[in-house]
């Protein structure tokens, strides 16, 4: 079959470029050349119908850089001028590693924009998957959709891994993970350091003692290990890791961990500046599809009752271990796995609504002593009285979330605070304040004629995980 009738059975205009691209580059001779502009102009014309006039310019560009390509490509196989121009190669790689479908293709002039190019590893990326279609028509007639279908769902893709892994031995966490077989049979690195200084590839394993960080990377595109143990953090990349949930969490789970934060599957999608990034903090790299907790890693959560109450799918396994699932791993469109995570994301990072105390709160301290309370000895509780009408933010709960963590760890002598209870004067403001109190263990009175009353300790809501982990079962690759 002809790559140009296949690129007219595509949905996405600008991947059926992208494979026009990669003929050019790797078969076009020059007596295709006018046919191919012809083309070409076809399903410009095509793509400019079926898209808004806003979307113009953005695509006069990709069509200029269509169309230099094959010029390019052709005039190289004629020998008349050098291997076709970086931009047009850049284009077709960035293509065929970020726009699968016609949402993520929209936001590509936005990462060049920010990025003024694609990365090196996103091009190198890019250049091995164009080197991948030597049959192009075995490329595939159809587009996949935003989301596979359970016929066909994780058959084949393969995703990255990125994840920032914490452990109380950060040595002991690097031995482990640089025996996994993706690093032990990948070679040697291309290079490592220790901080600013080389390290010879022989003597890679050797940055598993870095006192600030060290860090070996491979050819392989994105493949990397490093560590920060004064963060308690090894960071590792691994490409085509999994095909499957199960796999990720089967080998973290046997990681001497505490703290995991699974990065995204479309890096450089999530990176421009409209997409909103929330996480952990402290080297951490960003919440992407999961994160995991195990044993003291729960300490960091304002309870643990903010793990079955977010809108993420919770994954128990042996050992105190919790896995969150932020988004359903079967979407393929990275807008729309962010549309899905984003409001996870804010719950379990740092944010004034988050459920994680950030490793440095000296700054929520100061927002817990900003509010004056009343101390109670017997009970070492701090009570802070609410007057008729006033509202408690859930910034102002999590500085007392901190102030309570803070006075776990330190243990003071004097005036121990283990828990904090705030008291209304109103029945009415106390039960609008009532969930998000208990979802963070702190107490919620209100006082009447009759005295004060507390209402946490009767209230016991039901966990209503959002709509999309009920249909995960639908999707292999959510399997755990």
């Amino acid at each position: 079959m002809n790559v140009v009738s296949i690129a007219h059975g595509i949905p996405c205009k600008q991947t059926a470029i992208a494979l026009i691209l990669a003929h050019a580059v790797t078969h076009l001779e020059p007596c295709e050349h006018h046919a191919t502009h012809a083309q070409l102009a076809e399903l410009e014309e095509a793509d400019r119908f079926a898209h808004p006039k806003g979307e113009q310019q953005f695509r006069e560009q990709i069509w200029t850089h269509a169309r230099v390509a094959v010029t390019g490509s052709v005039a190289h196989r004629a020998g008349t001028r050098s291997r076709p121009g970086r931009a047009a190669l850049n284009f077709a790689s960035d293509v065929l590693a970020h726009a699968r479908t016609i949402d993520g293709l929209r936001r590509y002039n936005g990462i060049r924009a920010k990025r003024h190019g694609p990365s090196e590893a996103t091009h190198r990326r890019g250049v091995r998957q164009l080197g991948e279609l030597s049959c192009i028509e075995d490329f595939g007639a159809s587009q996949s959709p935003s989301r596979e279908t359970p016929e066909n769902a994780g058959s084949s893709m393969k995703h990255l891994l990125t994840t920032s892994v914490a452990g109380q031995d950060p040595p002991s966490l690097f031995s482990h993970v640089s025996d996994w077989p993706e690093f032990r049979n990948a070679g040697l690195p291309a290079r490592a350091r220790i901080g600013h200084n080389k390290v010879t590839p022989e003597n890679w394993l050797s940055i598993q003692t870095a006192p600030v960080w060290g860090i070996a990377l491979w050819d392989t595109p994105d493949k990397q290990l490093g560590i920060r143990p004064k963060s308690d953090l090894v960071s590792l990349e691994i490409p085509d890791f999994f095909e499957r949930l199960t796999e990720v969490v089967e080998r973290i789970s046997l990681l001497p961990f505490y703290l995991a934060a699974l990065g995204p599957l479309w890096r450089d999608a999530w990176d421009l500046e409209t997409y909103q990034r929330w996480g952990f903090g402290r080297s951490i790299i960003d919440h992407g599809w999961g994160c995991a907790f195990r044993g003291v890693g729960h300490d960091r959560l304002v309870s643990r009752r903010w793990l079955d109450f977010g809108p993420w799918r919770v994954i128990r396994r042996p050992h105190d271990t919790t896995f969150i699932q932020f988004h359903d791993l079967a979407i393929t469109d990275p807008a729309e796995a962010y549309a899905q995570a984003k409001v996870g994301h804010e719950r379990m990072g740092i944010s004034p609504s988050g459920g994680y105390i950030a490793w440095h709160y000296e700054n929520l301290l100061k927002g817990a002593d900003a509010v004056s309370g009343l101390y109670q000895p017997a009970t070492r509780t701090l009570e802070i009285v609410v007057g008729p009408g006033n509202e408690v933010k859930q910034g102002q709960m999590i500085c007392q979330c901190a102030r309570r963590l803070h006075h776990r760890i330190k243990q003071p002598i004097n005036d121990r605070i283990d828990h904090v209870a705030y008291v209304f004067m109103d029945r009415g403001d106390a039960q609008a304040h009532l969930h998000e109190l208990w979802l963070r263990e702190l107490q919620c009175w209100y006082v009447d004629e009759r005295g004060k009353h507390r209402l946490d300790a009767d209230y016991h809501p039901t966990p209503q995980p959002p709509a999309w982990v009920a249909n995960l079962k639908a999707n292999a690759v959510n399997d755990v």
